[in-house]
This record gives structure tokens, sequence and C-alpha cells, in this order.
């Protein structure tokens, strides 16, 4: 009968023990990955070539709109290419008072209405500043930019689960700055 209720009492401490541990000193937490720290190479569309880590230029972000304001920690931009908003506003509307921007790019002059930030560029600056230096490919339709102007993710702003992993990794930024 003792050793039934010591084993009985390990079985159930020794899981609750690590668990209080890990909880204790682990870090649960993931790294958000700093693209193209090793530079840039050329592509078929773009003839970029870089063995710095890249950074957006403030030329650029000047064109689309960004202002260059020392409290704005992530900056998010959406050139708009799909349909559907809802997604990447539920992520404004949870963010709203910290600092975070969200910028909306088209180079259409017809694209939704909404209270987020908006600039319209003609096609051709609109397609060099999405693929040259922002670097978006398909399917990705959102990009986040560091306060140090690094690209730190690509999502797809129609998808739930992508914004899903945006939300999370916004979180995780905003505990770094």
């Amino acid at each position: 009968m003792n050793k039934k209720f010591l084993y009985l009492f390990l079985a159930l401490a020794l899981p609750g023990l690590v668990f209080v541990f890990l909880k204790q000193f682990g870090q649960n937490e993931f790294q958000v990955p700093v693209y193209f720290e090793q530079g840039l190479v050329a592509d078929s569309v773009c003839s970029n070539v870089s063995s710095a880590p890249y950074q957006v230029p403030d030329s650029i972000l000047s064109r689309i709109g960004f202002k260059n304001d020392p409290t704005v920690k992530i900056a998010i931009v959406y050139p708009f290419i799909k349909d559907d908003l809802t997604e990447i506003t539920r992520i404004k509307n949870k963010y709203v008072s910290d600092s975070v921007e969200i910028i909306i790019l088209s180079g259409v002059p017809n694209h939704p209405k909404s209270d987020m930030r908006q600039t319209f560029l003609d096609y051709h600056d609109f397609g060099n500043i999405v693929w040259c230096a922002l670097r978006m490919a398909e399917p990705w339709s959102v990009v986040v930019l560091d306060k140090e102007n690094k690209i730190r993710g690509y999502y797809d702003g129609s998808r739930r689960d992508e914004v899903d992993r945006l939300d999370l990794e916004l979180s995780i930024l905003l505990k770094k700055y």
C-alpha cells in the first residue's frame, strides 16, 4: 500500500514540478526573423544586389507615406492586391493604441475606402516599390518593418491563419521595442 501511494504521488507531483520549473526558468518565446540579413541577390524582376543587411531605404518609406515618427515602432505595409481589408482591419483595431502604423498602398485609383492611411502610386512606382524595395512576391500581401526599417515578416493579409501569425509576431516585436 505504501509503494502504491508513493508511485501515485510521484506520478502526479513530478509533472507538476517540471511544469513549475520550466515556467520559472524557461523562455517560451521565439525570435521573429530579420529577412535579408545576408544582403540581396539579383532575381528576374529586380537587379538590386547587396552584401550588407538590407534595410528599406528612407526614400522609399517617404514615397509610401511613412512618417518618420520616433514613437512608431512597427510599420505594416499592405500593398492593396486583394479585395478584402477585414483581416488587416482586425489588426488595426487591436493595436490602435500601440505604436503600429498601417499603410495601404494602391496602384489603381479605385481602391476601397478605409480609415487607414492610404497612398496611391502610379503603376510603375507601385510595382517597383512592392517587388524591388519591399521584396514581396505571391502569395504575400503584407510586409512588416521594424523601427530600423528591416523587414520582419511577410503575410497573406486575406487569410485568417496568416493574420493570426502576424498578430503573434507583432506582440513579440512590441515587447522587444
